[in-house]
C-alpha cells in the first residue's frame, strides 16, 4: 500500500499538469513532493538551485516522504530560479508541520508567506504605477502547534484583485483590492522555500507537497458589468446586477461558496443581449448558506469564454431555531441538537468539500429540544466534511464544518 501511495504522490503533479493543459484555468509552475533525494529535484517545473546540506527526504510526510531540515539548526533554504515565477496571479499551497516558532513557507523579495512568532502571516507586492504597494495581512492566527501536518494556501487572483489565505480548506484571511492589478516582481530575484525553517533541529519532516500555480488573465468579454450586489432579505439572499454592451453573451451563472474559494453554481440566468441599454437582472437564493455565504457572478460568452465579478459576502439572520453540532472532531457519530418552538421536517446531508453527498436522511421532529444522530461510520471519507441541515417547513438551512478522524 505504501508503494502505491508513493507512486500516486509522484504521478499527482503530472496528472494535474495534464488537467491544466486541457482546462486552461491554471498553469503549474512548480511542484515538489520530496519523495526521494536529492530534494532539489522537482516533480514539475525547474529543479532547485541549492539547499542546505543536511536537508533531506525523510519518512512521515503526509503520504510517504517529505522534506526534513536535518539535525543541524540551519534553515532549509531551498532556492528556486525566480525568473519562472514572474506571474500576475499566483496560487501557492504547501503542507507544514510546526516544530518551531519561525518558518517561512515561500519567500521572494517583498513577497512572504509563512509563520512568524507562531502566527500565520503574508505580505505581497502589487503593481502601483512604476512601483508597488505592499499589502500585509498582519498576524492572521496561531499556527497549530500540534505536531501534525496542516495545509496552508495563498491565492492572489489578479483578475478580481483578491487574495485569500486558507488553512485546511477554511478561509482565514481575505483581501479585496482593484480588479486587474498584477503582482510586482521587478528585481525580485529567486524564490526560497523554508527560509527561517530549521525544524528546531528535531530531524522531523516538516514540509510536503509544494504546488505553485499561475492564474492566467481572464478572457475579456464585450459586456461591461455596471454593478453587482448580493444582500440578505429575511431568510433569503437577493442578487442584483446590471450590464451594458451585451453582445453574443450566453448568460450568467450565480455561484455560491461556503469559504470564498470553492464555488458551485446555484442558478443560471439568460442574457438579454442588448448592447446600447442598461440591462438589469434580479435573482433570489431561497436556500442560502448560514450564518453566511459568498456569491460571485460568472459571465459567459457564446464562444465559451467567461469572466467573473467580484465576490460578495452575505450574512443571513439566524434562523428561528437553535442548532448545535457536536462532538467535533468525531470518529463515529456527530449530533445535531435542535431547539424549536414548532415541529418541523428536517433533512440533513453530509458531503465532501467537492460537493459530493455521502450521507442523507429526512426526519420529523417535535417542538422543544430534539437530537439527530448521524452515523459517520457509514462513510470511509475522513477529514473535513460539510453537514447541511434543511428545514422543509420554512425552507431555511444551516451548514456546519466537521472533522471526521
Amino acid at each position: 500500500m505504501l508503494a502505491q501511495l508513493n507512486v500516486m504522490k509522484i504521478l499527482l503533479p503530472l496528472l494535474l499538469l495534464t488537467l491544466v493543459t486541457f482546462t486552461g484555468k491554471t498553469q503549474i509552475i512548480s511542484s515538489f513532493n520530496w519523495n526521494a533525494n536529492p530534494v532539489t529535484k522537482s516533480a514539475v517545473g525547474p529543479d532547485a538551485i541549492s539547499v542546505y546540506a543536511t536537508a533531506t527526504s525523510a519518512p512521515n510526510g503526509t503520504n510517504g516522504n517529505g522534506l526534513n531540515a536535518g539535525p543541524d539548526r540551519q534553515n532549509i533554504n531551498l532556492v528556486l530560479p525566480g525568473s519562472n515565477f514572474n506571474v500576475s496571479g499566483i496560487d501557492i499551497s504547501i503542507d507544514f508541520r510546526r516544530e518551531e516558532s519561525e518558518a517561512d513557507f515561500y519567500t521572494r523579495s517583498n513577497f512572504v508567506f509563512g509563520m512568524a512568532g507562531g502566527k500565520l502571516r503574508a505580505s505581497f507586492p502589487l503593481v502601483n504605477g512604476a512601483g508597488f504597494t505592499a499589502i500585509a495581512s498582519g498576524n492572521i492566527r496561531d499556527v497549530a502547534n500540534d505536531h501534525l501536518f496542516h495545509s496552508y494556501r495563498f491565492r492572489y487572483d489578479q483578475n478580481m484583485g483578491t487574495a485569500v489565505i486558507s488553512v485546511d480548506g477554511t478561509v482565514v484571511y481575505t483581501y479585496n483590492g482593484t480588479a486587474g492589478t498584477a503582482l510586482y516582481w521587478t528585481g525580485a530575484g529567486n524564490v526560497t522555500v523554508g527560509a527561517n525553517a530549521d525544524g528546531a533541529a528535531s530531524s522531523i519532516t516538516i514540509f510536503d507537497n509544494l504546488l505553485v500555480q499561475a492564474i492566467p488573465a481572464a478572457a475579456v468579454l464585450p459586456l461591461k458589468l455596471v454593478s453587482f450586489t448580493a444582500a440578505p432579505k429575511g431568510s433569503y439572499a437577493t442578487i442584483n446586477w446590471s450590464t451594458t454592451q451585451e453582445v453574443d453573451v450566453s448568460g450568467f451563472v450565480i455561484e455560491r461558496s461556503i469559504d470564498g474559494t470553492n464555488f458551485y453554481p446555484v442558478k443560471t440566468v439568460k442574457a438579454v443581449n442588448s448592447f446600447n441599454s442598461t440591462n438589469k437582472y434580479h435573482s433570489t437564493d431561497s436556500t442560502p448558506l448560514k450564518p453566511y455565504g459568498y456569491y460571485r457572478l460568472k459571465m459567459l460568452d457564446l464562444d465559451g469564454s467567461y469572466t467573473y465579478s467580484t465576490i460578495k459576502k452575505v450574512d443571513i439572520s439566524a434562523a428561528d431555531i437553535t442548532v448545535s453540532c457536536f462532538p467535533n472532531p468525531s470518529t463515529d457519530y456527530v449530533n445535531l441538537r435542535i431547539t424549536s418552538d414548532k415541529a418541523a421536517t428536517y433533512t440533513y446531508t453530509v458531503s465532501s468539500l467537492d460537493g459530493k453527498a455521502v450521507l442523507s436522511a429526512t426526519t420529523r421532529l417535535n417542538s422543544g429540544a430534539q437530537l439527530i444522530s448521524i452515523d459517520l461510520t457509514r462513510t470511509n471519507i475522513k477529514g473535513i466534511l460539510l453537514v447541511q441541515l434543511h428545514n422543509a417547513s420554512d425552507n431555511t438551512g444551516q451548514t456546519f464544518k466537521i472533522v471526521k478522524q
